[in-house]
């Protein structure tokens, strides 16, 4: 089995990804910069938040807050997916969802056993839950929903996939 490991580099200002074997710990893929400016060296609660979440056995889907520059900013959330070797698949680009959050928003990605990739993200400017559908067999977007739009100014978020069990 495999896994992958999504993660922020201080010392090299970005945001770097590697595949694991889980039964010998030994690392499959080399570093793979994901966003060399997302900058999480930044003194920014958001600046080191990032989710990944594993869709089938050659694609994993990432979420992240990206380009913090200086305190008062703004910034984004980003989304894309890879392959299970780091690399953009054929076609594929990252995805700007929210092109103005603040310093203490959060991201979280999830994917769904129907080839769906769920993306949610609080906006601590907008002080709103987001929700976004992608299609992981062919990228398209599925559907936009604010969960909250009242949610307040200190927030955070977890998804996850349940079982179509019914």
């Amino acid at each position: 089995d495999r896994f992958a490991y999504c993660y922020t580099d201080g010392a090299e200002g970005d945001f770097d990804f590697l595949t694991y074997n889980s039964s010998t710990g030994v690392a499959i893929t080399t570093e793979v910069g994901i966003d060399a400016t997302m900058l999480p060296q930044v003194t920014q609660m958001s600046s080191n938040i990032l989710d990944c979440a594993t869709i089938n056995d050659t694609k994993i889907a990432m979420v992240w807050i990206r380009s913090q520059t200086g305190a008062g900013t703004t910034a984004n959330v980003t989304f894309s997916m890879r392959t299970n070797a780091g690399a953009l698949p054929t076609g594929i680009t990252n995805r700007q969802l929210d092109s103005s959050i603040s310093e203490t928003s959060h991201v979280a990605v999830s994917a769904l056993e129907n080839a769906t990739i769920a993306v949610v993200w609080y906006n601590s400017l907008g002080q709103n839950l987001s929700l976004h559908l992608r299609n992981a067999n062919n990228y398209l977007p599925i559907a936009n929903i604010s969960i909250d739009t009242a949610v307040g100014t200190s927030s955070r978020i977890a998804t996850t996939a349940l079982t179509n069990g019914s």
